[in-house]
C-alpha cells in the first residue's frame, strides 16, 4: 500500500501508521536540505551582483604630480620632466588615472605642451569636482634619495592608500623599479627589455607633445636650420651655472667653441646654441654669425621666478630641448635638459659629452654614468 492511500479511515492499520511516521521523520531534513539549498543560490546571486557592480563602475583613483601649492619646491625644468614621469610610472604600477598640476610658475602648461597618448588634464577637473567625496593624501618626495632605494622593493599601492594622491619628485626611480619584482612582473613589465633612457624617451613621446602654436614655431625654426636637405645642424647646450666639480669652465666652453669650428661650411651647417648664460649664447652668434640661428627670447630659470618670467623661460626651455632633440650633433654638459633631450633624441650618432673637463663621444644609456646624477 502507498502513503497516498493511507486515509484517514485506515489510519489506524499498524502499516499505515508506520509509514506515516516515516514521512514525518524525513520532511525535517527534506526541508532543511531545501533551504540550504536556498541560502547557497541567494547567497551566489548576491556575490555575482556586487561583483557585476564593481565591474560596470569601478572605483576610480588618481595621482596627481603637483608642482606649487603646498609642496612649494619644484626645481626646474628637468627636475619637473623627472618628477612628472616617476609619477606616471607610479600611476602605472598602481592603475591609478594619472594628472599634472602645474601651479608654479602661474602659466597653462597646455600653452606650451599638451596630452599625446594619454589624458592627463583631464584628470585634474575630475578630482576638482570629487570635492569632499574622497579622501586625499600628499607626499613630499622631494630630494628624497631614500625613496630611490625602497622604490625596489616598496608597494605603493599599501604605501599611497587615499584615492587622491598628490605627489612631488625630481629624483630618477627607473634603475630602482626595474629591480622591484612587485611591477616588473606585472605592469611595468615593458621596461624590463629598454635601457633607462629608452625608458625615458617612451614615457615623454606618450606623454607630450607641443602644443600647436609652439609646434609651428618649432617648425619655422627647422625650415631654417634646414634650408635644403644638405644642411646639418649642430647644436651645443652650455651650462655655466653648477657649482663644483660638476661645473662648466671657461676654458671647457673654448673647447666647445673649437669643437664646432670644423663644422665651419655656411653652405653645410647651421648652428643652435642654448645657455643659461646669456654671455655663452652671444659669444656664440660672435663666432658663427653666418651659421647661428637663435629663437630669440631671454633665460630666466622657471624654479627661480615663480611669476610671469618664469613663464616666459618655461616656454623657451621646452622650446630648447625640443630643437635640442632634432640636433644631428649634440654636444652636452651637465644639464638635465640636455640629458633629456639626448634620451629622446635615442642616437648615441654624433653625441659628445663635456666630462670631468674633456670632449668625448658619448651614447644617450651611459650620461646617467658619466654625469654621476
Amino acid at each position: 500500500m502507498k502513503y497516498t492511500h493511507c486515509s484517514a479511515m485506515v489510519l489506524h492499520s499498524s502499516r499505515c501508521k508506520m509509514k506515516v511516521v516515516k514521512l514525518l521523520m524525513f520532511l525535517p531534513i527534506a526541508l532543511s536540505l531545501y533551504l540550504l539549498t536556498r541560502v547557497i543560490d541567494i547567497d551566489s546571486a548576491t556575490e555575482v551582483k556586487t561583483t557585476s557592480l564593481t565591474s560596470k563602475h569601478p572605483r576610480s583613483r588618481y595621482i596627481i604630480y603637483n608642482c606649487g601649492g603646498r609642496f612649494g619646491l619644484c626645481g626646474g625644468w628637468s627636475d619637473r620632466i623627472m618628477g612628472i614621469l616617476m609619477t606616471y610610472f607610479i600611476s602605472l604600477a598602481t592603475n591609478r588615472k594619472f594628472g599634472i598640476e602645474m601651479t608654479s610658475p602661474p602659466c597653462n602648461l597646455t600653452s606650451y605642451i599638451v596630452p599625446n597618448m594619454v589624458d592627463w588634464y583631464s584628470s585634474i577637473d575630475e578630482v576638482a569636482q570629487l570635492g569632499h567625496k574622497t579622501s586625499k593624501g600628499f607626499h613630499n618626495q622631494y630630494n628624497n634619495r631614500n625613496l630611490v632605494f625602497r622604490a625596489k622593493s616598496v608597494d605603493f599601492d599599501k604605501w599611497l592608500r587615499h584615492d587622491v594622491t598628490y605627489f612631488i619628485t625630481n629624483l630618477d626611480y627607473v634603475d630602482s623599479l626595474k629591480m622591484n619584482p612587485r611591477y616588473m612582473d606585472g605592469p611595468l613589465s615593458w621596461m624590463n627589455d629598454m635601457t633607462r633612457d629608452q625608458v625615458v624617451a617612451k614615457a615623454y613621446k606618450e606623454l607630450f607633445q607641443l602644443s600647436p602654436s609652439l609646434n609651428r614655431k618649432l617648425t619655422d625654426f627647422i625650415s631654417k636650420a634646414r634650408p635644403t636637405s644638405d644642411y646639418q645642424l649642430i647644436c651645443a647646450q652650455i651650462r655655466v651655472s653648477e657649482l663644483g666639480h660638476r661645473s662648466t669652465t671657461l676654458n671647457d666652453v673654448d673647447l666647445i667653441w673649437d669643437f664646432l669650428r670644423q663644422y665651419d661650411d655656411i653652405m653645410k651647417y647651421k648652428v643652435y646654441v642654448t645657455s643659461d648664460s646669456e654671455y655663452v649664447r652671444n659669444k656664440a652668434k660672435t663666432l658663427f654669425p653666418r651659421q647661428i640661428i637663435d629663437n630669440g627670447g631671454s633665460v630666466y630659470h622657471v624654479g627661480d621666478n615663480p611669476n610671469v618670467l618664469g613663464c616666459q623661460g618655461l616656454e623657451k626651455v621646452i622650446y630648447d630641448q625640443h630643437a635640442l632633440m632634432t640636433c644631428d650633433v649634440l654636444v652636452l654638459t651637465y644639464s638635465g635638459v640636455g640629458r633629456l633631450a639626448a634620451y629622446i633624441r635615442g642616437m648615441s650618432e654624433g653625441l659628445y659629452c663635456m666630462v670631468d673637463h674633456r670632449l668625448i663621444k658619448c651614447s644617450p644609456s651611459e650620461l646617467k654614468t658619466l654625469y654621476n646624477v
